[in-house]
């Protein structure tokens, strides 16, 4: 029945294509549109409120009292655009936006975000109206991410090169992690205006990247009607076994991954380590991301895609079982800085997995599914590990221990998914 689905997908999309073509110039070779994609990754990363969270977490604790969980649950509540994503990727795949379906979409998405963020810094006043302006930034970002997502599929197939593509990927988001650590916990320490301010300039910089490089004629049209292609486009994605197997999977294995409210918390209350400390840490996580996304480059070819999947599952548990030492700094920078790495070969093979199994014809909504399920599922992950802390349940080494567990539970499922979910590299 999959891979009847998966015909079915196929065929849908040649159609598609034979009519319609490619949405971009597919010139320059693909180390230009790494550079691309790349911009894109950067600036819809390091202007997310998860990767500045520590000012907005001490604005949070500090000024307006609000209890950890409710702080979790800023982050999870402002994260809902990205667990929605795919209503943008059916935008960007089917109706024209001021004659195209990628370019003048990410300028939208950098320019609002960039203004959201300043407005931002006159809502700290309230918690209800400072959520608002950061989860309706959030959505101006997820509008450039979810295109640039398609540029990755519709790039990676085409050319062969998913797996370099998200390895790239990964590397300019562990860089942005290098880069939002230190630079977070120097903002922590500054007004929140500050902040907002950075988070605004940030957001804009694709802007400019976009009007110059991403190169598309603003000949896009419909081939029935907005409302038509939109609708043939849901139901290719609703209507594929595979994307919805792909969906949960990704969703039940990401719940596991990650608890940054519980370790900041443990960093603050128990390790008293200041914001800039906690940059740092922050920072070196993030070099480990993206020294996994340069090997995954690499090496990527050498091994079966289902094979690095339930490899990458192993050591993201490995990561957070090292958590169970968290005793020191010099032991919070090793353990950091491994988790990072460790994590991120899950994350890298996983998103390798997403590209190939997300339709041409339907690249960035798929692409944004399958995004938004493991969206969803971190941030579900961390309101619980939060609750869990919160309600002296468990502490942070207790959190480590049991993810790790749960974690370890899901290689017994990377058998079981079918090869198609795989791809044809």
């Amino acid at each position: 029945m999959v891979s009847e689905a998966r015909s079915d997908a196929i065929g849908s999309e040649r159609q598609r294509d034979d009519v319609k073509g490619s949405h971009l110039e597919l010139s320059g070779g693909v180390r230009r549109w790494a550079f691309v994609i790349g911009a894109g990754i950067f600036a819809t990363t390091l202007a997310q409120s998860q990767s500045l969270s520590l000012p907005l977490r001490n604005l949070l604790n500090n000024d307006l009292r609000v209890p950890l969980p409710e702080i979790s649950l800023f982050f999870g509540i402002a994260a809902i655009p990205w667990y929605l994503k795919i209503v943008i990727g059916i935008f960007s795949d089917s109706i024209p936006f001021f004659g195209t379906l990628r370019r003048n979409y990410v300028l939208l998405g950098a320019t609002m975000a960039g203004g959201l963020w300043l407005v931002a810094g006159y809502a700290r006043g309230s918690y209800p109206s400072l959520l608002a302006t950061i989860t309706a930034m959030e959505a101006m970002l997820v509008v450039g991410s979810t295109v640039v997502g398609g540029i990755l599929v519709e790039v990676g197939q085409r050319l062969d090169a998913a797996g370099w593509l998200v390895g790239a990927r990964m590397f300019v988001e562990g860089g942005c992690a290098v880069v939002a650590g230190p630079l977070a916990g120097m903002l922590a320490g500054m007004p929140f205006g500050v902040a907002a301010g950075v988070g605004g300039l940030i957001a804009f910089s694709m802007a400019p990247i976009a009007f110059l490089w991403l190169r598309e004629p603003a000949t896009a049209k419909y081939e029935v009607s907005a409302v038509a292609d939109a609708w043939r486009e849901l139901r290719l994605i609703l209507g594929s076994r595979l994307i919805w197997l792909a969906v949960a999977f990704i969703f039940v294995a990401s719940i596991p991954q990650a608890f940054p409210t519980a370790l900041w918390d443990y960093q603050k209350k128990v390790m008293h380590f200041s914001d800039a400390t906690i940059g740092l840490l922050l920072g070196v996580g993030g070099a480990g991301i993206a020294l996994a996304g340069v090997i995954y480059g690499f090496v990527y070819r050498l091994m079966p895609l289902r094979a690095l999947l339930a490899l990458g599952i192993v050591g993201s548990a490995i990561g957070s079982f090292g958590y169970l030492f968290y005793w020191s700094l010099p032991a919070a920078i090793a353990i950091d800085g491994a988790n990072g790495f460790l994590t991120t070969l899950w994350v890298v093979a996983m998103m390798e997995m997403a590209a190939w199994v997300a339709p041409g014809a339907a690249a960035a909504a798929g692409f944004a599914l399958l995004m938004g399920a493991t969206n969803a599922g971190s941030a579900l992950g961390d309101y619980l590990s939060a609750n869990l802390v919160e309600r002296d349940m468990l502490r942070l080494p207790g959190v480590a221990v049991l993810y790790a567990a749960l974690t370890l539970l899901m290689v017994a499922v990377v058998p079981m998914l079918p090869q198609p979910l795989f791809g044809t590299r």
